[in-house]
Order: C-alpha cells, then sequence, then structure tokens
C-alpha cells in the first residue's frame, strides 16, 4: 500500500527523499494552522476549502503578496498599520519578518547577528546554544 506524505511547504521535500521515502510527496503551500482543516476530503476538495478561506480571509491578494516577497521593507511596514484584525498573528509575524531584513546598525538580519554571535562565543556548528539564539524572544524564526 502506497502512502501519501503531506508536507507543510517545500521545505522537508528533499531531505524526506534523500532519507528514503519515495512515496508521493505533496508540499502543501498554505497555512495549514490558520482556518479550516475538514477530514475526509480528497485533494481537490480540500484545495477548494482552503482557496475559499484565504480568499474569504481578504489576504489572498497579489499586493500582499508583493509585500511579503519584496527586497523593501516600507511595504511590509506599510501593511503592518493596516488593519489586520482579520488574521490575529499577522502583525506579529510582519514584525519578525521586518527583523531578518539587514540592521542599519550593522547591515545583519537577526538570524545573522544570532549566528555571529553564536560564532563569536566558539560554537563552530549549529547545535542547541544557537537554535536557542536564533529562536530567541517572542517570535522565534521557523523556517
Amino acid at each position: 500500500m502506497s502512502r501519501l506524505h503531506i508536507t507543510n511547504g517545500d521545505a522537508t521535500v528533499d531531505l524526506m527523499q534523500r532519507g528514503g521515502i519515495h512515496e508521493r510527496i505533496v508540499p502543501w503551500r498554505d497555512v495549514l494552522h490558520e482556518g479550516p482543516l475538514p477530514q475526509g476530503l480528497d485533494l481537490d476538495a480540500m484545495s477548494r476549502e482552503r482557496a475559499r478561506y484565504i480568499a474569504d480571509s481578504g489576504w489572498a491578494d497579489y499586493r500582499t503578496w508583493a509585500t511579503l516577497t519584496s527586497p523593501d521593507p516600507v511595504p511590509v511596514e506599510h501593511l503592518i498599520k493596516e488593519d489586520t484584525v482579520a488574521l490575529p498573528f499577522l502583525k506579529a509575524s510582519l514584525k519578525r519578518h521586518l527583523q531578518q531584513f539587514p540592521s542599519s546598525d550593522n547591515g545583519l538580519a537577526r538570524t545573522e547577528k544570532h549566528l555571529m554571535e553564536a560564532a563569536a562565543a566558539g560554537h563552530a556548528a549549529p547545535g542547541p546554544d544557537l537554535r536557542l539564539g536564533a529562536g530567541a524572544g517572542r517570535s522565534p524564526l521557523h523556517g
């Protein structure tokens, strides 16, 4: 019997394949922790349900996507000032996203700064201390 593996995005697909999983892997490119996930739906029905939720949330437009993928932080700052009550975690996520832009103080993103601090403290390879540093604070970066 063949299995279907559904991942939260593309990040683990290659690792799973290199790890010996050769069954079908579907990278689900959706924020699965937001909105409905009804049980018992096939892939097409689930896709329609999720698309309906995303469209109804009002955040599935091109402008929002362009803002999140822009190399310029200014559109993100503008989006933070808008009413995001329909997506209660969006403001905090956008603020954390802004921390990944180069700092005006030292030119480093938050994660890069933590990597440099870990290296300066003598950590030669990623480990628990580095993960703690990268995830320090209220909004760690996952991904």
